[in-house]
C-alpha cells in the first residue's frame, strides 16, 4: 500500500486461497477519511 496523495493506493494486490486465486492485479486509490470493502460470493 502506497500513500496516494490525501488517501491510499493499492498496486497490484493478488490474493489466493491454495490455488484458488480471488484477487489478480487488483488497483485501488481510496481517498482520505473514506472506507472501501470488497465484498463477494460465499462458497459454504
Amino acid at each position: 500500500m502506497e500513500n496516494a496523495g490525501n488517501g491510499n493506493r493499492i498496486v497490484n494486490l493478488n490474493k489466493s486461497y491454495g490455488r484458488k486465486k480471488v484477487l489478480f492485479d487488483v488497483n485501488l486509490d481510496i481517498p482520505k477519511g473514506k472506507i472501501y470493502g470488497l465484498l463477494g460470493p460465499s462458497e459454504k
